[in-house]
């Protein structure tokens, strides 16, 4: 008999992301589960892919706001987000939910708690979200991608691979063939630059400015894939690229960034935990520029953890940054025949082979009952 699992999720690309790619391990289980996708503004989120799995939209609200009416109207959303929730828990009978935080997913747990389904959830960030840490003491476990966020945990953690999209190998394709797909140089150094699915018009504005003002002079040395978030961006920044002579190929979004991570040598983004995850799989070393207004700074944490722990990256902050120091600090790293770069990809490299981490997809079986084969 199959066994079902319901997926609450919704909001950002680093919480619907990595849900997607767990759904696309469990499907890879033949036979063995049915799964539903169940959150606040699936239906309109632009990282939800609506073809590929059933879900159901409900209410949600967030509580961040202070005012009365505001907070009175949130309330009443997740209230009824709650029982739209326990009437698709009584109708799919689920053996299992899984939740990757934001209060997208506030109401699919709490109707989960009270009709005593087990709950299994996912943290990528170094500081827990607050509906993480809200149902971690219920949850059966916890899956953590940054060790450190244990510490603001109250139930059983584990630490786990965040779940990675189809390709994310890093020995599925060649950097060469990766770039060939992006009609570039295949010898040439690649920079990679985007900003997540929040906070992209800085990181745009940074870059920019840093290759055309300021590195402007060493244009044959390099080439740029630059995914700016919208079409109106890719054509100013295109056209501001070509006006200088300089070989990028900016897009509004990547639907394979398994090819762009294959492609690149360096990546200038922020320090989202999924962003992190692929960082880290695909052993590119990193400048990494926290998103300032992230909750609770978690993004400037992930940030030190992957130049703290990993050794992966170069953090710095926004506030401290302009184009010429972001060009200087990209001279730094590529001169003296790259040696900086060389030693940040043996880090990675030694992280990944000294972390004994489980496949978050197993734990997922495991408490489930799934058979993996």
């Amino acid at each position: 008999m199959k066994k079902k699992v319901l997926i609450a999720s919704g909001g950002t690309g680093g919480h619907v992301i990595p849900a997607q790619a767990l759904a696309s391990q469990l499907q890879a289980i033949e036979d063995e589960c049915e799964l539903l996708f169940v959150g606040g503004g699936l239906k309109g989120n632009a990282f939800f892919d609506k073809s590929e799995y059933l879900y159901r939209d409900v209410h949600c609200a967030s509580l961040a706001s202070r005012k009365m009416r505001d907070i009175f109207n949130a309330s009443w959303d997740i209230w009824k987000g709650i029982r739209e929730s326990r009437q698709i828990i009584k109708e799919f009978q689920p053996d299992l939910v899984v939740g990757f935080g934001s209060y997208h997913s506030l109401p699919v747990l709490t109707a989960a708690r009270w009709a005593q389904v087990p709950i299994v959830l996912l943290e990528g960030n170094a500081v827990p979200g607050k509906v993480v840490r809200m149902f971690s003491k219920s949850a059966r476990v916890t899956g953590l991608a940054i060790p450190s966020a244990a510490s603001q945990m109250k139930g059983k953690t584990i630490e786990v691979n965040m779940p990675l999209r189809e390709g994310y190998t890093l020995s599925w394709t060649s950097k060469e063939s990766a770039r060939s797909h992006y009609y570039l140089d295949p010898d040439k150094f690649t920079f990679l630059i985007f900003g997540g699915s929040q906070g992209a018009k800085a990181i745009n504005h940074l870059t920019v400015a840093a290759f055309t003002k300021y590195l402007n002079t060493q244009k044959r040395n390099f080439q740029l894939i630059h995914l700016v978030g919208d079409s109106a961006t890719q054509k100013a920044l295109q056209n501001a690229y070509d006006d200088h002579g300089i070989i990028a190929r900016v897009k509004a979004y990547e639907h394979e960034m398994d090819r762009a991570w294959m492609a690149a040598d360096l990546v200038i983004s922020r320090a989202g935990a999924a962003a992190i995850a692929e960082q880290i799989e695909m052993e590119v070393p990193g400048i990494l520029i926290p998103y300032p207004h992230a909750t609770d700074s978690h993004q400037d944490l992930n940030a030190d953890f992957m130049t703290n722990q990993v050794g992966a990256a170069v953090k710095v902050q926004e506030k401290d940054l302009n184009p010429e120091l972001l060009a200087n600090l990209i001279r730094q790293l590529i001169s003296d025949d790259q040696v900086r770069l060389q030693q940040m990809r043996e880090a990675v490299q030694t992280y990944k082979r000294s972390e004994r981490r489980r496949d978050f997809c197993s734990v997922v079986c495991e408490v489930a009952g799934i058979k993996i084969r």
